[in-house]
């Protein structure tokens, strides 16, 4: 249920946060605001809430040369005690890509609303706005968030010059808002992981305290490559589950699938692994017994197992599994079967979020809401000779290894054909940060059926964290895919609560 609506635009919108600006100043701060009022029964209980919308201008250091506009959608809620100063939290949440728009997760679970199956926006149930206002950000050229000139791609489409953006968005937001004393906490999906540890790390070294990180279905920044790499074999221990699914797991197995799983975990960890560590001397019995287990536990045929790796890559789990029924798996979760299911309920779907922004928020626009940078010319329609965004440059990242260029492109794109996620970091920023600031707690999230992540991988990384670090994070393994709380209200409710139970300092490791 929605209030009357009060739409503020500019100047209104910003003399009711910024008070006494004039019009000129606030020109100069921000491009255009709506504010909305809400409200929401929780428990019974109704709460009311005011819906920012607008775009933040991202300028080149030590100038006022704006190279890029980021779209935002803040929720604030209105506390039931006028005379209680004590600031609310603010939690920013983004998306992964990398270059992703926060639209389905602005959507997805912890926002005051929710898109569902069927595309109708409704009231979330499950929202956390009751414990913590809430920032959504669009990464540049995705959402309505665009550069100022088409030559500016470069600075964004890259590792350091994306997570640079959103610092200095979040940053600005604060001290526009008037958010600087509220308890910060972010969290990021996939590929947002990056997002979570550099910006983390670098807002700490700048004297702004995270209270808390929250990483869903991506690399947390708490160790380098070398442990991505070694553990990421470990992902045979979820595979019985995606087979089990598909009717594809061995019956001499039986269909008890925790405990095939803790079969599978503890040969990983005592024959497995410490058998890929002596890969080149391993005698031809020796591979083919492995490749049996391996055929056995992904209810892969044996002849598909390479006997020279020994393992079963993400990309032969997708593409193997059911190539007798000439059907592949989905990236993002592994439960659902390529090219079934209405095409055209996506582009409904994404339609009925974008009247939620235009019509429920007031932000009104010309803009096409870009589903992508590489899909922001197309959807503005017009695209001038040499304005095509370029590739991702994976290499801006924050590499502590000597490896030329051209050697790290190369292993990015071995990466990204076996179905594994590139890499775009291997300094453990993380670890870093929880340093300088002893109070940072994680919340780590994988989903099961997610190709791109391993819960048992994880698993055993963290273990290799230090003991002091270690106990300030939390590790959940639940049944979802990549965006494991998108349309699953069990994971969604459990997940919200681990977020709440964060934010309050009582979240058990």
């Amino acid at each position: 249920m929605m209030m009357k609506k009060s739409v503020a635009r500019l100047v209104i919108a910003l003399s009711l946060i910024i008070g006494s600006a004039s019009a000129g100043h606030a020109q100069a701060q921000l491009e255009d605001v709506t504010v909305t009022e809400h409200q929401i029964q929780l428990n019974g209980q109704q709460m009311q809430y005011t819906a920012s919308a607008g775009r933040i201008p991202i300028r080149a250091s030590g100038s006022d040369d704006p190279h890029a506009q980021m779209f935002f959608v803040a929720y604030r809620a209105r506390t039931k005690d006028a005379n209680d100063r004590t600031p609310r939290p603010l939690t920013v949440i983004w998306n992964g890509g990398p270059g992703g728009p926060a639209l389905s997760i602005l959507l997805g679970g912890q926002g005051p609303k929710r898109i569902e199956a069927d595309s109708r926006i409704v009231d979330n149930e499950d929202t956390i706005l009751a414990d913590t206002d809430l920032l959504f950000i669009d990464a540049v050229g995705s959402g309505f968030s665009r550069m100022t000139r088409p030559e500016y791609a470069k600075e964004f489409y890259q590792t350091r010059g994306d997570n640079d953006a959103f610092i200095e968005c979040v940053l600005a937001w604060r001290r526009l808002f008037k958010a600087e004393d509220q308890p910060l906490y972010l969290g990021g999906i996939s590929w947002g992981g990056y997002r979570v540890a550099a910006m983390g790390n670098a807002l700490e070294k700048r004297g702004v305290h995270v209270s808390g990180e929250i990483y869903m279905s991506g690399r947390t920044g708490l160790s380098g490559a070398g442990p991505e790499q070694k553990f990421a074999p470990l992902q045979i221990v979820n595979y019985p589950r995606i087979a089990l699914f598909h009717g594809k797991l061995s019956p001499s197995l039986g269909t008890d699938i925790d405990a095939i799983e803790q079969q599978v975990k503890s040969w990983a960890l005592e024959t497995y692994m410490p058998a890929l560590q002596r890969l080149p001397k391993l005698t031809v019995p020796e591979r083919e017994a492995i490749a049996a287990k391996l055929a056995l536990y992904s209810g892969l045929p044996l002849a598909k197992i390479d006997r020279r790796s020994l393992v079963v890559t993400p990309t032969e789990m997708l593409t193997g599994l059911l190539a007798d029924r000439k059907q592949q798996l989905v990236t993002n979760d592994m439960r659902d079967i390529a090219g079934k299911g209405d095409p055209a309920l996506k582009t409904i779907r994404f339609t009925a979020a974008v009247r939620y922004l235009r019509d429920d928020l007031a932000y009104r626009t010309a803009l096409a809401y870009a589903p992508s940078p590489w899909e922001a010319a197309e959807a503005d329609a017009f695209a001038p000779t040499g304005s095509e965004a370029p590739e991702w440059d994976y290499l801006s990242g924050y590499y502590s290894h000597p490896r030329p260029a051209a050697e790290t492109k190369a292993a990015n794109e071995k990466a990204i054909a076996q179905g594994y996620p590139p890499g775009g970091q291997d300094i453990p920023l993380t670890d870093e940060a929880m340093h300088i600031n002893p109070k940072m707690k994680l919340l780590v999230v994988n989903g099961r059926f997610d190709s791109l992540r391993s819960c048992a991988s994880t698993q055993e990384q963290l273990k290799g964290v230090e003991p002091a670090l270690r106990s300030r994070i939390t590790f959940r393994c639940v049944d979802g895919g990549h965006g494991f709380f998108l349309n699953n209200p069990a994971v969604r409710r459990t997940f919200n609560a681990d977020i709440r139970a964060l934010i309050a300092d009582r979240l058990a490791p």
